[in-house]
């Protein structure tokens, strides 16, 4: 379907935006009236500083960087939750670019522009919030994963799998590819983490010094 789409024959295909966002409402949905193993996860230990200090004799600038840290990441996770078709589309980007540069010279879809690559990552999340809801369902309780609700390695088997019959590599090939794609969107999202606790920690200790 992804490579037919890509070849022009679109007209038989429902918009992959607007699937995304029906199947991320359907999803949230399924989210508010299943179980969730989510509950409780922002106001779980691994966010309360107070332990920290407690254990450890913790300076003032230490504990005041961990109190922004932990702002910041509970916004981060609500935000995914409240909004997660943005959230899946900002994702994906960081796949697009990582697709664009190793996927270029593939033998099926030679010299594909960024934006098609964009294209076939929103179909592939698609398919991936079908999964998830197909899961959702039959197990009747949602999972502890942020985006969607099956194991980070049947995710990576999955676009794998995708990969190798859109591209047209070896199974092999596609594999290290797929990795390397992981890796970059990994990479990327570490280094703006690393730039914002350095933002944070800068922005405290100039604060204790006032």
């Amino acid at each position: 379907m992804i490579q037919d789409y890509l070849k022009g024959k679109r007209q038989a295909y429902f918009p992959p935006f607007k699937m995304l966002f029906l199947l991320t409402a359907l999803y949230t949905t399924i989210l508010y009236y299943l179980p969730s193993a989510q509950e409780g996860l922002l106001d779980s230990d691994i966010f309360n500083t107070n332990i920290i200090t407690e254990t450890k004799e913790e300076t003032q600038i230490t504990q005041s960087f961990l109190q922004q840290a932990t702002y910041y990441i509970k916004f981060f996770l609500k935000t995914c939750t409240e909004h997660r078709a943005a959230a899946l589309i900002l994702i994906h980007s960081l796949f697009a670019i990582s697709t664009f540069l190793l996927f270029r010279h593939s033998p099926s879809l030679p010299k594909l522009s960024i934006s098609e690559h964009f294209f076939s990552q929103i179909f592939i999340s698609c398919q991936l919030l079908t999964l998830s809801i197909l899961v959702d369902i039959i197990t009747r309780n949602t999972s502890q994963y942020l985006f969607y609700s099956i194991p980070n390695l049947l995710i990576l088997a999955i676009v794998c799998y995708d990969y190798w019959q859109l591209y047209g590599y070896s199974l092999i090939r596609t594999l290290w590819k797929t990795l390397l794609s992981f890796l970059f969107s990994f990479l990327v999202l570490s280094v703006i983490c690393i730039a914002l606790a350095c933002y944070l920690l800068s922005e405290t200790i100039s604060n204790a010094h006032l």
